[in-house]
């Protein structure tokens, strides 16, 4: 029997069958395969491209920008996104953060601008991370950073900025799964999240007392909405 002449129902699951988990710290890195059979027909594109989209990687500010000019129905499929950053995304990232703030770049052209249209049309997020790919080695994103540095990337005043630049209000009401590497002032992301379940923060030289201040403040707001029981 031709496999085309499957109901949706089988051919969707042969399709979450298909090897396409290369994993870094178990996440996927690498759907060749899933891609591959995207292409073989309409068919079995229609029933591939949520499995090949609902887990999506950046490892560059180029991979991040033809993300952000993606159809927006394909957007709409993104459950997951892993953004894993190697010394040169993290430099692109710092040097993005500062023209953003000085608006020496065209609206649109900026890495935060890309970011913030990805958040914007991909309001089915459950789960975001923004990870240093490699925590020792010559494409650590740590190696920039001495252990005594205790300051992180930023994020919060050129992010804030883009968002206001965006076409419509931004909201990720199904994120519920929030991972940050080394991000400083997180409070404009946070307060995207109004049902954030799981927050985790890291900074490799460890948390200065204005950072552990801030950090608290911020994480307070999204959680206040959360179900609170009396004791008994």
């Amino acid at each position: 029997m031709p496999i085309l002449r499957l109901p949706n129902e089988l051919l969707s699951e042969i399709a979450s069958y298909v090897p396409d988990r290369h994993p870094v710290w178990g996440y996927t890195t690498d759907s060749y395969f899933l891609a591959a059979l995207s292409t073989t027909s309409r068919k079995l594109r229609a029933v591939s491209l949520p499995y090949l989209y609902r887990e999506t990687l950046i490892t560059s500010q180029r991979q991040l920008q033809s993300l952000a000019n993606s159809p927006v129905h394909l957007l709409l499929l993104i459950r997951e996104l892993n953004i894993f950053m190697d010394g040169e995304f993290v430099d692109a990232w710092k040097i993005g953060a500062a023209r953003r703030q000085a608006h020496w770049e065209e609206h649109g052209s900026n890495i935060f601008d890309s970011f913030a249209a990805v958040l914007s049309r991909t309001p089915a997020l459950r789960t975001l991370r923004i990870r240093v790919a490699e925590l020792t080695g010559q494409r650590s994103g740590w190696r920039k950073f001495a252990l005594v540095q205790p300051f992180g990337i930023p994020i919060g005043p050129p992010l804030l900025e883009a968002l206001h630049s965006a076409d419509s209000a931004v909201t990720l009401p199904q994120l519920q799964t929030l991972e940050l590497d080394g991000f400083e002032d997180v409070d404009p992301l946070l307060r995207l999240t109004p049902n954030l379940d799981r927050l985790c923060v890291s900074l490799s030289a460890g948390f200065w007392r204005g950072m552990n201040t801030e950090v608290c403040a911020a994480s307070i707001w999204p959680f206040t909405r959360c179900p609170q029981q009396s004791g008994k």
